[in-house]
C-alpha cells in the first residue's frame, strides 16, 4: 500500500473478474474505498485493501465523492441506479455518464 493519502472518497460497485483489480488499485493508492457487492463473497477479494463495506447501494452512494460502476451490462447498471435511495443519495455536481442505452421503459 502507498502512503499517498487522497481527499475523495470512492464507491464502487462490480467486484468481478475486470472490477475487483480496479477497486483494488483505488484502495491502495490511497483513496478511501467503499464498496456495495451483492454475493458476500465478492469482497474476498479486497482482503488486503482497507475498504468499507455498505449494505445497499445508497447507503455507498450517500458515502462517496465518487461512485464508479464496473457491471456486465446497462441491464445491470440501470438496476443499481434504480435501486431506492440511490439517485437522492449521490452528491449534487457528481458527473453522471450514463450507459449506452436509456433506462428501460423511457422514452428518448
Amino acid at each position: 500500500m502507498t502512503t499517498n493519502q487522497h481527499t475523495a472518497t470512492v464507491g464502487f460497485i462490480g467486484l468481478g473478474d475486470q472490477g475487483a483489480p480496479i477497486a483494488q488499485a483505488i484502495g491502495d493508492s490511497g483513496f478511501e474505498l467503499h464498496v456495495w457487492a451483492r454475493r458476500p463473497q465478492s469482497l474476498d477479494v479486497l482482503a488486503q485493501t482497507r475498504h468499507t463495506v455498505h449494505d445497499s447501494p445508497a447507503s455507498l452512494a450517500a458515502a462517496v465523492d465518487i461512485l464508479e460502476l464496473c457491471l456486465r451490462d446497462d441491464r445491470d447498471i440501470w438496476e443499481v441506479l434504480g435501486t431506492p435511495g440511490v439517485e437522492d443519495a449521490l452528491r449534487p455536481g457528481l458527473d453522471r455518464r450514463q450507459p449506452r442505452h436509456r433506462r428501460p421503459g423511457r422514452e428518448p
